[in-house]
């Protein structure tokens, strides 16, 4: 899921939650949506973390894969990037045993060749 989901389901509940009157809410419910909504809150934090973390890995990505010094075109890159590590971030599974580093590199590259290849298709 993008971030921006992320972010509308929780707007969604918050809405919900406040259209609602919270008089006939039962205690409990109150808790378990308070619950949800500071878990999705985290999760989302997560994310963008790792995102702002990895950056670096797009970078590495664009200078394997790409060897231009056009500005324009790596800002380019750089974006795409985002998506392919957003997707590594997403699908990433640490019980396989390959590191996250590795993984991300290989999802990002292979974001570039399925963009380029939707582009000239």
């Amino acid at each position: 899921m993008t971030t921006q989901l992320y972010t509308a389901i929780i707007n969604n509940i918050k809405d919900t939650v406040l259209n609602q009157e919270l008089n006939t809410m039962s205690v409990e419910h109150q808790r378990a949506i308070t619950n949800v909504i500071t878990k999705c809150d985290l999760v989302i934090q997560l994310r963008n973390q790792l995102i702002i973390e990895n950056q670096y890995l797009i970078k590495k990505a664009i200078k394997i894969k790409f060897h231009t010094k056009n500005r324009q075109k790596k800002d380019e890159l750089f974006s795409i990037g985002i998506d392919g590590l957003m997707l590594a971030i997403d699908k990433y599974n640490p019980n396989k045993g390959l590191s996250f580093s590795s993984y991300a590199i290989s999802k990002i590259i292979f974001h570039f060749i399925d963009i380029f290849f939707w582009f000239i298709w």
